[in-house]
C-alpha cells in the first residue's frame, strides 16, 4: 500500500516538540499509565535525576499537560503529579503520528484509513479486511477477531 509522500511529512512535522524530548516522553508515558504519582517514585521510575526532572516537569506544567498536588503527611511535602486531560489527548495525538516516522519493518503495514472521525482506526495493508487497533497502553488489538473471518 501506497502512503502519500506529502502527506506523511506533513504529519511528521507537526509531532509534539514536548514529546519529542525522551525525558519528557518518559514521564508522560509513566503518567498515562498511572493515575497519580509521587514525585519521587517518577524520578525513580524515570532514571532522571533530581534537577532534569524538575525541568522537564516544570515545561510540561506550563503547557498544561501535567497537574500537580502538594500536600504534607508527617510534616513532610509530598508533591503528587497526574496527567491532565490536554495531557492525554496531546500523548495520543503524538503516538498516532508518529506512526509515520517508523520504518516500513517496524510499521508493518499500518496505514490510516481516513474515515472521518476516527482517527486511531488504521488500516493493516496485510489483513484487506480487518481493522487494527493500536492502543498506546494496550498495544495492537485486531478487529474483528482472526476467528470470524471464518465465518
Amino acid at each position: 500500500m501506497y502512503i502519500d509522500l506529502h502527506y506523511a511529512l506533513e504529519v511528521i512535522s507537526t509531532l509534539d516538540p514536548l514529546l519529542g524530548n525522551s525525558g519528557r516522553l518518559k514521564l508522560v508515558w509513566l503518567l498515562a499509565r498511572n493515575r497519580n504519582m509521587e514525585y519521587l517514585e517518577l524520578m525513580r521510575l524515570s532514571g532522571l535525576s533530581s534537577g532534569n526532572i524538575t525541568t522537564h516537569l516544570r515545561k510540561l506544567l506550563q503547557a498544561g499537560y501535567v497537574a500537580q498536588s502538594k500536600t504534607f503527611t508527617n510534616n513532610r511535602p509530598r508533591t503528587t503529579l497526574r496527567l491532565t486531560e490536554k495531557g492525554r489527548k496531546a500523548y495520543g495525538e503524538w503516538g498516532r503520528r508518529i506512526l509515520y516516522a517508523l520504518p516500513e519493518s517496524v510499521r508493518g503495514g499500518l496505514l490510516r484509513v481516513p474515515q472521518g472521525n476516527q482517527p486511531d482506526r488504521l488500516w493493516d495493508a496485510d489483513m484487506q479486511d480487518r481493522y487494527s487497533f493500536i492502543s498506546l497502553d494496550k498495544g495492537l488489538n485486531l478487529w474483528p477477531p482472526a476467528t470470524w473471518s471464518s465465518q
